[in-house]
């Protein structure tokens, strides 16, 4: 029984993606959410290269500073960096924000299809 689970959650998973790659926002902050995390991660491996010896760790910083995770391991040294990242922090917060409400957005107006596929389908008015 669970693969049938896993079934549903599959399709349900790529229908939602078609509808997404369909929206045009979706992949203009898609875009600019890969720019971003490609940018603080060059910025971060350039200014403090004794902190982010590889590229992961810079990508990783990255991606952990965006979704204010925050775990602690790494931490900006350098003024220049440390001022980088307050302003890093608050357009990422604005740009990370309106992704995911454009996702979750999809993903409940999918739930809610009228046309057999959605939880509410069942439902009479």
């Amino acid at each position: 029984m669970p693969r049938f689970g896993l079934i549903a959650l599959f399709r349900f998973l790529f229908r939602t993606s078609r509808t997404l790659w369909k929206r045009q926002e979706f992949r203009g902050l898609l875009s600019a959410t890969v720019a971003l995390i490609v940018l603080g991660a060059v910025f971060f491996k350039i200014t403090e290269p004794h902190q982010f010896k590889t590229w992961v760790d810079a990508f990783y910083f990255t991606v952990v500073t965006l979704t204010t995770v925050g775990y602690g391991d790494f931490t900006p040294t350098r003024v220049v960096t440390k001022l980088f990242v307050i302003g890093y922090i608050f357009i990422g917060l604005a740009l990370m924000g309106s992704f995911l409400g454009i996702v979750g957005e999809a993903f409940l107006s999918d739930a809610r299809r009228p046309d057999g596929r959605g939880r509410d389908s069942g439902r009479s008015s």
